[in-house]
């Protein structure tokens, strides 16, 4: 400060310069001392509080920096019609303080010379800035509110009050928002409206009031949005005359309240779906194999109404030749309560019959009693068909391996699952009582289980007829393919197909995308200890591309010679006339994309297995 006060130094205490000084330094007023180039020159203490900053910084910054955007000219004006013959002129504008706030003031400027005048400021009233200005007003009572509150004005939209609120609802700082204007700082918001809504209002005047209204906003300012769900009101601020001068906005963020309620509705359908909508036939019956509750599915496999079936017991559909064993491992099930894995066969009403695989597991109440039997049957008609033509087909040597293949495929897929699926069946209704969130996640796993057994039955369906592959969408395959790999191994798969799905690739490109996204997740359970695997497919009509991402240990594509599996995906893309492209780094993961550009097979898809 005293370098700045040079002009009032003197070594006599009482000598009118240094009295100057004092009052300067200690006055409650806001003083100053302004060139005019428009900038401070020396600023005492009571008005460095006001603005927020130091000495030396407030030096650098112009004083039409500080004032509102509204009463920048009528300040220049003021200041330029300061002249010897014009040496004292008082005027009103708003100050923006160290917290952003814009207050009223009252000026008295005083010609010095050419290059410099004194300016010495008093804040209005609360009393005379409700008067005179309902937005500086307002600035007070909403910096703390608990709601995100800002002012825009002008047709543009300037940011002249930003509360702490908003400040944390945006992601940016109040010096990063005021004075600027609302499209410019987020740009983003024009895709969802926004402008277009504060524009009608300014026109119009009219309020709007918005419920759960999605945004992206852009928190770093480096082109990330984060998106989000927001209520918010929008109401005009009118001057005497009636006109809108600003746009007074409350925000509240209910993002977590939407998505938590998306999710309840979510776990709801998927409740349901376990239930009503399983690709499994589920069935309840009491303790004499009296059915009790039947799913459409299970209606569907047998060819009975849900009434018809609930007249029956499993016994009187069971094949005549199946009933020893299946009755049998009935009785053992109610004396000790173990579930089991059986193949049988049903008599459909038609009189056709049916091979279906069955996991059964009893059903106990509150005090351990069992009460009921569950059982979950898949459909292995085609399988035993399929099992039966290879038989025919091959010599005796092969058809023992390909039955031994197909076995230890069963085995360690689909039979340990429902295995697994029977456990946690039994053990639902223990905690519907004592944990009935836990028994809900059960119930979640249950059904991910049973579509991933769906998806390993038809998978090894289709390895023993090739040609049902021909004739399957890629869409299709990738599916059933996402659900097998989810069955078989604890890994988060994410699936996204964009694009038309209703025409067939030419049958050499969808065998070399079929392959080379099994010899890939193959290669990611093998090898790569990922967690993760993001599998996109987008479809348009000239082209189709794919590309698989694991979050696993990856490798050095440079090092060594590349794997056998890989060399198989290249000859299959190369044979396709598709590109492929493989990065992988150690501890990276890695991402095989592969593209194929050309004209569709005109052919609609009826449907998968």
């Amino acid at each position: 400060m005293s370098q700045n006060l040079s002009m009032f130094e003197s070594h006599n205490p009482l000598d009118t310069p240094a009295l100057l000084q004092r009052f300067f330094v200690l006055s409650a007023d806001k003083m100053a001392v302004v060139g005019r180039d428009g900038y401070f020159k020396v600023i005492n203490p009571a008005f460095e509080m006001l603005l927020g900053g130091s000495q030396t910084e407030l030096l650098t910054q112009p004083l039409l920096e500080f004032v509102h955007p509204q009463d920048q000219k009528v300040t220049q004006d003021a200041i330029n019609q300061l002249t010897t013959e014009n040496p004292s002129i008082n005027f009103e504008n708003r100050l923006r303080s160290g917290n952003g706030v814009y207050q009223w003031f009252g000026w008295t400027i005083s010609y010095t010379d050419e290059r410099i005048f004194h300016a010495v400021v008093r804040e209005i009233t609360e009393q005379q800035l409700a008067a005179e200005s309902p937005v500086g007003y307002l600035s007070h009572l909403l910096m703390d509110a608990p709601a995100g509150m800002v002012i825009l004005n002008g047709t543009r939209q300037v940011f002249t009050l930003v509360n702490t609120r908003y400040e944390k609802i945006s992601g940016h700082s109040r010096a990063q928002l005021l004075n600027r204007s609302i499209r410019d700082v987020l740009p983003e918001l024009e895709a969802n409206g926004v402008f277009q809504m504060f524009d009608h209002l300014y026109q119009t005047g009219e309020a709007f009031v918005a419920q759960e209204f999605y945004a992206s906003f852009d928190h770093t300012g480096q082109g990330f949005l984060q998106e989000g769900y927001y209520n918010f009101v929008a109401q005009p601020i009118k001057d005497r005359n009636g006109q809108v001068t600003d746009i007074l906005v409350h925000v509240y963020e209910v993002t977590e309240f939407v998505l938590a309620r998306q999710r309840l509705q979510e776990s709801e359908e998927q409740f349901r779906a376990i239930f009503n909508q399983s690709t499994a036939g589920n069935a309840y019956m009491d303790l004499e194999a009296q059915l009790l509750l039947v799913n459409d599915r299970f209606c569907q496999m047998v060819g009975y109404s849900r009434d018809e079936l609930l007249q029956k017991t499993l016994y009187d559909i069971t094949h005549p030749d199946d009933l020893p064993n299946n009755t049998a491992l009935f009785e053992r099930l109610r004396g000790d309560g173990l579930p089991f894995v059986a193949e049988k066969r049903y008599i459909c009403k038609d009189g056709s019959i049916i091979w279906v695989r069955n996991s059964v597991s009893v059903i106990r109440d509150a005090a351990g009693q069992i009460k009921s039997v569950l059982t979950v049957s898949f459909d292995i008609t085609e399988l035993k068909a399929a099992q039966e033509e290879l038989i025919e087909r091959q010599p005796e040597k092969a058809i023992a391996e390909e039955r031994q293949r197909l076995a230890r495929e069963l085995h360690d897929s689909v039979t340990q699952t429902l295995f697994s699926a029977g456990v946690i069946t039994e053990a639902i209704p223990r905690l519907l009582q004592a944990q009935p969130e836990k028994a809900f996640n059960q119930l979640h796993n249950l059904n991910s289980m049973i579509q991933g057994a769906t998806s390993e039955l038809r998978t090894l369906l289709w390895e023993l007829r090739p040609e049902r592959i021909a004739q399957t969408g890629l869409a299709m395959l990738l599916t059933q393919l996402a659900y097998a790999v989810q069955a078989r191994k604890p890994l988060k798969v994410f699936l996204r197909i964009h694009g038309e799905q209703e025409r067939l690739l030419p049958a050499p490109v969808l065998m070399a995308f079929y392959r080379i996204a099994q010899e890939s997740i193959n290669n990611i359970i093998k090898h790569s200890d990922a967690t993760k695997i993001h599998l996109m497919m987008r479809r348009t009509d000239d082209y189709v591309m794919m590309s698989i991402i694991d979050d696993g240990q990856g490798f050095d594509l440079l090092q060594g010679n590349p794997g056998f599996g890989l060399t198989i995906m290249r000859e299959r893309a190369e044979e396709a006339d598709a590109q492929l492209d493989i990065r992988s780094m150690a501890s990276k993961g890695t991402r095989i994309r592969l593209f194929w550009q050309g004209e569709s097979d005109v052919v609609q898809i009826v449907g998968g297995e």
